[in-house]
């Protein structure tokens, strides 16, 4: 069976593709609009795991995820106003 995971952008056109590959989420969670933090994920890195942020609007940003040595950081950029950030899902993906 193979799994994926897709978005696309307004036009309909896809801007994320990793269907060509299993895809096993690690972890996921809801994240607010202007929110940053970080979690623990032991044995998770940049080597075997990727972060993505999913926003639950179109046309706004939002919040950056990165995979660090053991744990995931979020946040956001605070130079646009909080007018442009929308809310979201952090995904952990494992890479195969």
């Amino acid at each position: 069976m193979t799994f994926g995971f897709r978005t696309f952008d307004a036009q309909g056109k896809m801007s994320i593709d990793v269907t060509d590959r299993a895809l096993r989420v690690i972890h996921s969670m809801p994240v607010k609009f202007a929110d940053s933090g970080t979690f623990p994920l032991p044995g998770f890195n940049s080597n075997n795991a990727t972060a993505y942020v999913v926003g639950n609007e179109v046309n706004k940003r939002p919040v950056w995820a990165f995979m660090r040595d053991g744990y995931v950081e979020w946040g956001f950029y605070g130079w646009w106003s909080n007018a442009y950030h929308t809310a979201g899902t952090l995904y952990v993906v494992a890479k195969s």
